[in-house]
Order: structure tokens, then C-alpha cells, then sequence
């Protein structure tokens, strides 16, 4: 197996870097986008796995009109140097792929976050509803008038609880 990279990957390297850089890594293949002088990287020793063709051949203006001539150009020159595989590259899907991803896992963190203080809300609730109860038993082994008191002070809590809007502090229980 050999192993080798995207020169976009160093793309702010120039070329003499890059190759260098690939060479200390242990590349040894490179795909290079046409408008790079490959030629260089095999007089590196670096071998040439791939040349990367234009943006947007299929587009129907005149930007694709140029792209298709440079696609012609790519494959043309890739059979001169025997390179077997020519990358299409779309820069424009890449990018409406990426804005829509982006978009899917932001909607996606948000539905957790809402599913997760959901969740808090309802456990919390569960767990105030097991102590009121736990009160409760605990006020019918009081003898009157303490059972009553006990009885009137939950009622009052639990009318205060429900009449609190959302997100509102809870009433301290008496």
C-alpha cells in the first residue's frame, strides 16, 4: 500500500514546501489540481496517484463552458503522464453539503437540548410528587390537630405549584 494526500491539504505551503513536507511525512503519492505544475513532483520522487479536475464542468453558463474545456485538457494530460484516475471536483455542492449538514446538526443539538430539559423537568417533577407523598404518610401518623395542619400546609403548597407559570421558581414548601 502506498500512501499519499490532496496537495490542497498544504495548500498554503508553496510548492517547494509542500513537496518537502510530503516527502519528511512519508508520502509517496500526490493528487494535484491541474493548475499546479505536477511535472515537479515526480522529479521529487513523489508519484502522481490522481490529477484533480475543474469546479463545475456540468454548469450551464459560461463558467462550465471553461470547465469542460479544462475537464478535456485534465484527462488528456493525465494519459500523457499515465496517471489512471482524473478527481472531478464540484465546489459548489461541496459547499451546499456542507451548509446543510452544519444546519442538520445544529437542529439536531438543539431537539436534544430541548428533549434532555424535558426529560429534567418531568424528573424533577416525579421526584416532588414522591416527597409530597412521602409527606403525606408521614402527616397520617400525626394525631389531630397536627394531621390537618400538615394536610392544609400540602394543599396550599401543591395549588401554589400549579399556579405557577413556567419557569418560574418553585414555592418553598412550609
Amino acid at each position: 500500500m502506498r500512501i499519499g494526500m490532496v496537495s490542497d491539504s498544504l495548500g498554503d505551503l508553496s510548492l517547494d514546501d509542500l513537496l518537502r513536507t510530503a516527502a519528511e511525512l512519508g508520502i509517496e503519492m500526490l493528487e494535484f489540481p491541474c493548475r499546479q505544475p505536477v511535472a515537479r513532483a515526480a522529479a521529487d520522487g513523489l508519484a502522481l496517484s490522481a490529477l484533480i479536475g475543474p469546479g463545475d464542468p456540468l454548469h450551464p453558463g459560461e463558467p462550465g463552458g471553461h470547465h469542460r474545456v479544462v475537464t478535456s485538457k485534465t484527462i488528456r494530460l493525465a494519459g500523457l503522464l499515465g496517471v489512471g484516475r482524473v478527481v472531478m471536483m464540484s465546489g459548489i455542492a461541496a459547499a451546499i453539503f456542507s451548509i446543510i449538514g452544519v444546519t442538520y446538526a445544529v437542529l439536531l443539538a438543539f431537539i436534544a437540548m430541548l428533549a434532555w430539559e424535558d426529560y429534567n423537568t418531568k424528573a424533577t417533577s416525579y421526584t416532588e410528587t414522591v416527597q409530597v407523598m412521602d409527606v403525606v404518610q408521614a402527616g397520617n401518623t400525626f394525631s389531630e390537630p397536627a394531621r390537618s395542619d400538615v394536610a392544609d400546609n400540602l394543599k396550599r403548597y401543591i395549588v401554589a405549584v400549579i399556579s405557577q407559570p413556567s419557569g418560574r421558581p418553585r414555592p418553598k414548601a412550609m
